[in-house]
């Protein structure tokens, strides 16, 4: 798969993963709200599994919680206790977007 003329390497659950987080920043996934699976496995034409293990993987770092037969529900942000590693990446992005967001005024 090419995109931008540079081979994507990534397998289908961190191409998943990263989607998901984006959303989690961009704030198009509310706390409280909650994620179907059905519908976001269709919009991003992946199968339950690459979509569960990413979800299985914001879970284990606290962005969404798994209920078992209720579905996944994104946590409130400000209550989440993130590993060193997450915090570390999400400050990264949210500073880089600040930059280029005062770039862009200039």
């Amino acid at each position: 798969m090419h995109v931008n003329g540079i081979l994507n390497l990534k397998s289908l659950k961190e191409q998943v993963y990263e989607y998901l987080q984006d959303q989690l920043e961009n704030g198009a996934l509310l706390p409280d709200s909650s994620i179907n699976m059905g519908e976001t496995g269709q919009k991003l034409g992946v199968s339950r599994i690459p979509l569960k293990d990413a979800l299985l993987q914001l879970e284990m770092e606290r962005f969404v919680s798994v209920l078992p037969r209720r579905g996944v529900v994104v946590n409130h942000i400000q209550h989440v206790h993130w590993p060193y590693q997450v915090q570390e990446r999400f400050l990264k992005k949210y500073y880089k977007r600040a930059e280029n967001a005062s770039k862009e005024k200039v």
